[in-house]
C-alpha cells in the first residue's frame, strides 16, 4: 500500500510547494530515444499532471535530430489558470554497443517557453540543456533502463506586471526512466528531481520550481528505411 501511495504523495507534495507562488519552472520530461540505427524514427508520449510529446529521428548511424513539447495547465483557488508551456529542438550522438546491449547518449537542446496565469503574470524565457545518459537494455529489448544527468539553464525575460527583471538559472535534474513492453511499443516510466544551483543574485523571492520529475507514458520506435 506505501508503495502505491508514494506518487501520489509526491504529487500532492509538488502542488503545495507550488500553490501561493508564481509558477516559473516545471521540468520537462527527460528524452532518450535510444536509436540504434540509421532511420530509426522513437516517439514519447507522457502525462499525468503534464503533458509531454516527442519525436527522434536517427539521421546517421551515430547522430540524431527531434523536438518536444510539454504544456501544464492548472485552475487555482482564484479561478485563474497557471500555465508553463516550452518547447525544444534536440539533437545529438549515440552509440548502441550490440554485444553488450549498452547504450550511450550525449544531446543538448534549445527551446522557447512561457509560464504564467489569468491575473496578469507572463514571463517568457529560453531555455538551453546538456544531458548525457547511459541505457542498459535486455537481450530481447523488451526492457530498458536509462540514468541520465541533465543540467539546464533557463534565460527569463523581464516581466513589467509583478516588476521582476530578467535573470538566469540553472538546474542540475538526474533521472531513471524504465521502459517495459515489446521491442517497438513500450510503457514509459521516469522519476527524477530538478535542484536549483548557483547564485540566486536577480532570481526573484516568488520563484516556484517543481522539485521533481516524475510521469507514465508510451514510447513507440521503429525504423523508417524498413531495416
Amino acid at each position: 500500500m506505501k508503495r502505491k501511495l508514494y506518487p501520489i504523495s509526491l504529487l500532492l507534495f509538488t502542488l503545495a510547494l507550488l500553490s501561493g507562488c508564481e509558477l516559473y519552472y516545471l521540468p520537462p520530461q527527460i528524452q532518450t530515444p535510444t536509436h540504434e540505427q540509421k532511420g530509426d524514427l522513437a516517439v514519447n508520449l507522457q502525462g499525468l499532471y503534464t503533458l509531454s510529446g516527442s519525436a527522434s529521428y536517427a539521421i546517421t548511424n551515430n547522430l540524431f535530430l527531434g523536438g518536444s513539447f510539454m504544456n501544464y495547465s492548472n485552475q487555482n483557488d482564484s479561478n485563474s489558470s497557471d500555465f508553463f508551456r516550452v518547447g525544444t529542438v534536440e539533437g545529438g550522438y549515440y552509440h548502441f554497443d550490440t554485444t553488450r546491449n549498452l547504450h550511450v547518449e550525449a544531446m543538448i537542446g534549445f527551446g522557447n517557453g512561457q509560464a504564467g496565469d489569468a491575473e496578469g503574470f507572463d514571463v517568457n524565457f529560453s531555455r538551453f540543456y546538456i544531458q548525457p545518459s547511459i541505457g542498459f537494455l535486455t537481450e530481447g529489448r523488451n526492457i530498458e533502463n536509462h540514468l541520465t544527468f541533465r543540467y539546464s539553464t533557463l534565460n527569463y525575460d523581464e516581466q513589467p506586471v509583478r516588476q521582476v527583471r530578467a535573470f538566469s538559472t540553472s538546474f542540475i535534474e538526474p533521472a531513471y526512466t524504465m521502459r517495459l513492453g515489446t521491442e517497438h511499443l513500450k510503457f514509459h516510466w521516469q522519476l527524477g528531481l530538478s535542484m536549483p544551483i548557483g547564485p540566486s543574485n536577480g532570481r526573484p523571492t516568488e520563484f516556484a520550481f517543481d522539485p521533481f520529475i516524475f510521469g507514465f507514458g508510451v514510447n513507440w520506435k521503429f525504423n523508417a528505411l524498413g531495416r
